[in-house]
């Protein structure tokens, strides 16, 4: 018996459970259907599963495959075409487990490997299948693979063949069922990829000269040579920088030029297959093919019709300029809650404390907070400045985005701290307009504790100086309501004239935090400036609309589909100039959610003229015992993990 998922006892391929627990497998006697002798996987022959496959309902009529009589393919503008003139997207799936540590492909463990390849058309989203391997495990035995008879335990007829001819009973399979296969080079030693530190973001390493990875990929290319269905060679996985060299794209430095590397790899390949397309990495984790158009490799005459350029998407992948718009969609989404927070703090439960507390003591602790003198100015100037830094850095936001974050480099450090510096000065205007607007709403204190002080006037012999800080003090406590609506205006009353031309000092004064002396026994009951309640509230709307509106435009599909463009969707674009019009396969991309990035990801496939795309992956299993949360499939190889992103695939698949 094998193991299979959840460490359940599962029976191998040409066995059957009997339904006994004290009895093991048993095989079925293909006369009778009936178990006979005991099972032993390592002498079964190939064989049906007799009741362990849940079947996918095919329609013929529906079915994305491409012809045998239309291969090969080639490359035409952006488009694949076959030998009628047909476009064909490479529709495919990735199906991994042979570049990993175990070297063999996930799920033979629970079906067989014609089994698997027929469930993967019966899918209907597919024609295509890209097969991740390592380089290393071309030389090894079947005595390399882990526990390789509960790997292969539904596959026993493989059980003792090594790595590579596993590979090739893959091969077979899946073009056998009619599916084209794209091969990848995927890491020079087996495991998991990738990162800055596994010494695998280049084509070479120190283990791995260029010459072994060129002699490698022209082993491989005539060993399926024969197999018109083996239709690709995607020849080196995500390029990216190491701690040996940050790869570029036309320099003509040996050492990092993945252009000149990636013109010795196909030449490699196209000398033992004319046939194969060549499908070529874009750098930084696929992310960029920004530098083609400087150094056109599809336009070179070897390999017109054969060169495809392939990206990979995930949810994670941030250009610079989408880095900076994250944080300004998360700094937005910051403003709005802080915003809405402190206007509610400040209007709702500030008149309610003020209701259930003495005004007399409220309004005395509301005093203590006035502002400081050398922040004080008019209520209007404070408004126009928060609307216009915050509209101001919000303009600045695309255009820093655009200018100082390269579109095609690594995120920008320095860029993100003049982000920073230019959003803290508006935040924290923007938080101080409902607090100016507490100011005009709220009452003001009813001095009742000391009336024989408040309306004494003062004596010639302590009368304060006009043209002093304490004389204009003085000077506005004195006026009554009247002057007050006029000192709102003019910034000074008449009486103070003198201030002016006095010592020079005189300055505006902000009343609406100043509380007026009133006489003994009479409420002060100051009147509500209308247009400066008006202003700041048209304030508030304003730097709050605009930074919902920031939020919204920067979650829109549109902002988002100009950075793919930027990185790589403007060679799909029809121009003038044949270098930046060229094939791009999106070789990798994948999510556990239907969320808003694979909604825009599934638009923006169906938009663009792609010549195909690999989802990754088919896999129900990461490693045994360890999920694939991302998988087409569950770890049993026959339930569908998630059926809207089958269905979504069979949209986009439809010829």
């Amino acid at each position: 018996r094998c193991i299979g998922p959840n460490d359940t006892w599962t029976c191998p391929k040409g066995c059957v459970s009997t339904g006994d627990p004290a009895l093991d497998c048993r095989h079925i006697d293909p006369g009778t259907h009936r178990c006979a002798g005991a099972c032993d996987a390592a002498n079964v022959s190939p064989g049906n599963t007799a009741g362990n496959t849940a079947e996918v309902a095919q329609d013929s009529s529906a079915t994305v495959l491409v012809p045998l009589s239309d291969l090969p393919l080639v490359v035409k503008g952006s488009r694949v075409v076959g030998r009628s003139e047909t476009a064909y997207q490479l529709a495919c799936v990735n199906w991994y487990g042979a570049h990993m540590e175990m070297l063999v492909n996930n799920g033979l463990n629970v079906k067989g490997l014609e089994e698997i390849a027929s469930f993967i058309v019966q899918l209907k989203a597919f024609n295509c299948v890209r097969l991740p391997y390592s380089l290393d495990s071309l030389n090894m035995s079947n005595e390399d693979i882990p526990d390789r008879f509960s790997a292969l335990c539904h596959n026993p007829e493989l059980q003792a063949a090594t790595p590579l001819e596993i590979f090739d009973a893959t091969v077979k399979a899946l073009t056998d069922a009619g599916l084209l296969v794209v091969l990848n080079n995927h890491v020079f030693r087996r495991g998991w990829c990738c990162s800055f530190d596994d010494g695998e973001g280049l084509w070479y390493n120190e283990d791995f000269e260029e010459s072994v990875w060129l002699h490698h990929l022209g082993f491989m290319s005539r060993r399926y040579k024969d197999n018109p269905r083996v239709v690709g060679f995607d020849i080196r996985n995500e390029i990216r920088s190491t701690a040996q060299a940050v790869p570029s794209w036309g320099t003509g430095r040996a050492e990092s030029d993945w252009a000149l590397a990636a013109a010795k790899g196909s030449r490699r390949v196209l000398q033992e297959d004319p046939d194969m397309l060549v499908i070529v990495s874009g750098l930084e984790y696929s992310m960029y093919l920004c530098r083609v158009p400087a150094y056109p490799l599809h336009l070179q005459p070897e390999f017109q019709s054969h060169i495809i350029y392939t990206s990979h998407e995930y949810d994670w992948y941030l250009s610079a300029p989408q880095f900076l718009q994250m944080r300004a969609v998360n700094a937005s989404m910051f403003f709005l809650q802080c915003f809405f927070a402190t206007s509610a703090a400040l209007l709702l439960l500030v008149p309610l404390a003020l209701m259930l507390c003495k005004p007399q003591a409220f309004g005395s602790r509301v005093g203590c907070c006035r502002t400081p003198r050398w922040m004080r100015c008019t209520v209007m100037l404070q408004v126009l400045v928060a609307v216009v830094w915050v509209a101001l850095f919000h303009s600045l936001l695309f255009l820093l985005g655009r200018v100082v974050a390269d579109p095609c480099g690594k995120t920008d450090f320095a860029a993100s701290i003049i982000f920073g510096l230019l959003w803290l000065p508006g935040f924290c205007l923007s938080l101080r307009l409902p607090w100016l607007l507490l100011l005009q709403l709220l009452p003001p204190a009813v001095a009742a504790d000391a009336p024989s002080q408040a309306t004494a006037p003062p004596t010639p012999s302590t009368a304060p100086d006009s043209c002093t800080a304490e004389g204009r003090h003085a000077a506005v406590l004195g006026c009554d309501d009247a002057e007050m609506a006029e000192l709102n205006e003019s910034g000074c009353p008449e009486r103070n004239s003198s201030c002016a031309e006095g010592d020079g000092i005189g300055m505006p004064v902000e009343v609406d935090e100043l509380q007026p002396a009133v006489d003994a026994g009479e409420k002060s009951r100051r009147q509500v400036n209308r247009r400066k309640v008006f202003m700041l509230c048209l304030g508030m709307l304003f730097v709050s609309s605009i930074n919902g509106s920031t939020l919204l435009y920067l979650e829109s599909y549109e902002a988002w589909s100009q950075h793919l463009d930027d990185r790589w969707g403007f060679l799909l674009q029809e121009s003038r100039d044949e270098s930046r019009v060229a094939a791009v396969w999106l070789g990798e991309f994948g999510t556990a959610s239907d969320n808003l990035w694979w909604n825009h990801m599934m638009r923006y496939m169906s938009e663009r003229p792609l010549a195909g795309w690999a989802y990754w992956p088919l896999n129900g299993e990461k490693r045994p015992g360890e999920q694939e949360d991302f998988g087409i499939l569950e770890d049993d190889m026959r339930t569908v993990r998630h059926p809207w992103k089958l269905q979504d695939l069979q949209r986009l698949a439809k010829p």
